[in-house]
């Protein structure tokens, strides 16, 4: 059964508003001035972290952008013409343990009838689990030594 599909070819009116775009974003933390990578991995060393601030940048509009986040819901606005804006952001990884924490953004219009697509940046720490060497073996014939 199925294998039916359907096709759609819809054109827009020229006055037809256009949606915001996905945005890219920036985190600002108390170890950190700015990361923007999708997946960013604490080192240990850096434990505790507060997250401070998030910086986004979408295209321009002719019309006011509302950051949304999912820490606080309203982040900032994007003022007509204008390409981002920075506003606060909850969220902290403590000295121990070991995790992740996804942070995830979005563009709407003043009334929230255009979004954009989330940009989602995750944040990964390990204080519990790291390697650890109990032993070793040297092997004379190939000169090498093996950790346990």
């Amino acid at each position: 059964m199925g294998g039916a599909s359907v096709t759609y070819n819809i054109k827009m009116g020229a006055d037809a508003p256009v949606s915001p775009t996905t945005p890219d974003v920036w985190i600002t933390s108390d170890k950190k001035s700015s990361v923007s990578s999708y997946d960013f991995l604490w080192k240990t060393s850096d434990l505790p972290v507060t997250f401070l601030t998030a910086r986004v940048k979408a295209s321009a509009r002719n019309y006011i952008q509302k950051a949304m986040s999912n820490t606080g819901g309203f982040l900032c606005n994007i003022p007509v013409g204008e390409l981002e804006c920075e506003g606060k952001i909850v969220g902290n990884i403590q000295k121990s343990g070991n995790g992740h924490m996804g942070f995830f953004f979005k563009m709407t219009n003043s009334d929230g009838t255009l979004f954009s697509q989330y940009a989602e940046r995750r944040q990964y720490w390990n204080a519990d689990q790291l390697p650890r060497i109990t032993g070793y073996d040297y092997q004379e014939d190939g000169k090498r030594f093996c950790y346990l």
